[in-house]
């Protein structure tokens, strides 16, 4: 379990980098939908995941340091995806 908790959060940091489409700045419009619709609810989801990971590896082999693990990718998944000035 530990193993599946450390792949599925580096490959949630890994696919941030998959994410990199460029912004519509044609108009504000175009703007906020192409950034808030896709990048963020996408990788907000993402970040999610090694969360529930280290919550299911937890449950099912009573390990509480799992959950920990999982929450701390997740964490930084949250602090990579929140917005900036520069984005």
């Amino acid at each position: 379990m530990l193993l599946s908790a450390v792949v599925a959060g580096l490959a949630t940091q890994m696919t941030f980098s998959l994410i990199r489409r460029p912004l519509d700045c044609t108009d504000s419009g175009a703007l906020a939908g192409s950034y808030f619709s896709r990048r963020f609810f996408i990788r907000l989801a993402l970040s999610e995941v090694p969360a529930l990971v280290g919550f299911v590896g937890f449950l099912l082999t009573t390990e509480p340091w799992l959950y920990p693990l999982g929450a701390a990718f997740s964490a930084v998944g949250f602090a990579r995806t929140a917005p900036t000035r520069r984005s």
